[in-house]
């Protein structure tokens, strides 16, 4: 490959007018908004109920299975990008891989997991509907074991603390404790979070 030296004259002038045109559309063009999430709706049955329609109408189980445990007819045929074997999330689990909250399965939900045969639902279903899809998703791993998919008979009184939006457990050492549930909500009151140690929000 000749260096820029080698070129002849007019093949010189020719790179040159192309960097001069892509100058001045970087100058000149503006870059698209960044995709900003709105507020969360609030929880309820029926909007959970909603996303489990909707789960079934746009055949999400056909990879994440019936459950959502990540055994969908499809599964076993999933590759990614790569053309590398995949396997679908298994949901119940509440390990998720853009993210586990109802934000994170939304944004996910509506631009897809680059790589992977995740599509993008921001066509296909409005606002509220992937909203709710993200709901029912959450509530799949809600109160389980990660490791067994078994329910967990959690106490009332933890249930109440962990449901609360005042208590934090940003990382594993400010995780709730059920014996101390008072010391938990009060301690984590008014706080910013705390993603990892010595990084707030």
């Amino acid at each position: 490959m000749p260096t820029w030296h080698e070129l002849p004259g007019k093949e010189r002038l020719a790179v040159i007018a192309f960097i001069k045109t892509f100058s001045k559309r970087w100058k000149e063009e503006k870059p698209e908004p960044p995709e900003v999430i709105g507020d969360a709706p609030k929880a309820t049955p029926m909007l959970i109920a909603r996303g489990k329609d909707l789960y079934q109408k746009v055949k999400c189980f056909q990879c994440h299975g019936e459950s959502g445990k990540g055994d969908g007819e499809s599964a076993p045929d999933l590759i990614d990008d790569l053309k590398f074997p995949i396997r679908p999330t298994d949901l119940i689990r509440g390990q998720l891989k853009g993210g586990s909250t109802a934000r994170d399965i939304y944004r996910t939900m509506t631009l897809g997991l680059d790589g992977t045969p995740m599509p993008s639902f921001a066509d296909a279903l409005s606002d509220e509907e992937r909203w709710a899809v993200s709901y029912y998703v959450l509530s799949l791993s809600a109160w389980r074991d990660p490791l067994t998919g078994q329910p967990l008979d959690v106490p009332a009184g933890a249930r109440a603390a962990l449901n609360s939006p005042e208590t934090a457990a940003a990382w594993p050492e400010s995780a709730l404790d059920p014996a101390r549930l008072e010391h938990a909500v009060r301690e984590s009151r008014g706080k910013p979070r705390i993603l990892y140690r010595g990084v707030r929000e």
